[in-house]
């Protein structure tokens, strides 16, 4: 692989002698003072795979689906630093090595008598601490992060990521911060995190999508779940926690919006361990948790089927507190709401798959 180094200062994009073509070079390094006001890849022919800039930075632009834009010991300041990204194609590659404070607009500049949308986003490397995504095609519907540094992935305007299905972050290493809630109309169904300790938010009041499968991966993980009142619409949520000493933290928890119909608003927790994971329910209702007595758990664990079980459980259970009941084998956390008696639209409930009330204990339930 073939690597050309330019050094000179300039006033634009790094000068190119007049008669000179670069052809069958791989890597571009553009050393800090060489890189001028903007860069733009077709200077480097079509050879080039990877256009570096290393020390300072600008926008780029013209950015094939083979080539990949890197940025190599970007320093921001008290702000980070905005830099923009110009693809043509259908896939954007993004490397980052020692890369702190960065900002992103990407674009897709693809006008021609091909167009074709922006579809994915690959993003790579180390960062010093936080990547910004300020502005992202409504095209784009796939994100793949593989970052090796511990990274606060942050949003800087609502519709940045409203139209992305998919966020996989399962090759990542180092420990991520992504907060996934203020997002309007998110189309989100797949968020797959790597074997760093992981932190995520999600807010399901902003769902569109039908379901949401969300896979912590490896790791001593944590997510936050608000679950708002969602009596109109029907998004199940599906959770992975992974290896590792997980918590799960519920704030808000009203995600059913037809009794008749729970499977479609469920919440499940698939691989909750009563020896190394935590469930956090503290901030869950007025007052706290019910605790039902023997009578009404054996009644709910004997019910026909979940709805009179939850029916049963949310008549014990006062407005607006929640509690823990058991049935086919698995454990259910219901809030109550409240509003009308019993189990209706509104109130919320999570399946937690293999776990049994009689398993709780201090080190595994925050109540």
């Amino acid at each position: 692989m073939d690597t050309l180094n330019l050094f000179e200062a300039t006033t634009g994009t790094p000068a190119i002698p007049a008669g000179v073509k670069i052809s069958n070079v791989e890597v571009i390094n553009i050393n800090e003072g060489a890189v001028g006001t903007s860069v733009n890849a077709n200077a480097f022919g079509s050879a080039a795979q990877q256009i570096w800039q290393i020390g300072t930075a600008v926008g780029i632009s013209g950015l094939s689906n083979a080539q990949t834009a890197g940025f190599r010991d970007v320093t921001g300041s008290a702000a980070p630093q905005d830099l923009t990204a110009n693809f043509v194609g259908t896939e954007a590659n993004i490397a980052l090595d020692g890369v702190t404070q960065v900002e992103f607009t990407i674009a897709d500049t693809d006008t021609g008598a091909a167009d074709v949308d922006l579809e994915t986003v690959n993003i790579s490397g180390e960062t010093g601490s936080i990547l910004e995504l300020d502005t992202i095609p409504g095209t784009v519907e796939t994100m793949n992060f593989t970052l090796s540094s511990d990274t606060s992935i942050s949003v800087q305007t609502a519709a940045t990521l409203s139209n992305v299905v998919t966020v996989d972050a399962s090759a990542s290493t180092g420990d991520l911060v992504i907060g996934y809630a203020n997002v309007p109309s998110s189309k989100l169904e797949t968020l797959t995190l790597g074997s760093g300790d992981d932190q995520v938010s999600v807010n399901m009041s902003n769902m569109t999508a039908d379901e949401l499968t969300v896979d912590l991966g490896a790791g001593n993980d944590g997510m936050l779940l608000s679950a708002a009142d969602n009596s109109s619409d029907e998004n199940a949520l599906n959770i992975t926690l992974g290896a590792g000493n997980d918590t799960l933290k519920i704030d808000v928890l009203g995600n059913i919006s037809d009794a008749t119909e729970i499977e479609a608003d469920l919440i499940t927790v698939a691989d909750f361990n009563a020896s190394e994971d935590v469930l956090d329910l503290s901030d869950l209702g007025s007052n706290g948790r019910d605790v039902l007595t023997n009578t009404e758990l054996g009644n709910a664990n004997t019910a026909a089927n979940l709805a009179a079980a939850a029916e049963i459980a949310a008549l014990a259970t006062t407005d607006d507190d929640y509690s823990i009941f058991d049935f086919g084998g698995d454990a259910y956390i219901l809030h109550d709401i409240g509003g009308s008696a019993g189990f209706d639209g509104g109130d919320g409930l999570v399946k937690v798959v293999g776990f049994q009330t009689d398993m709780i204990d201090g080190s595994n339930l925050v109540a």
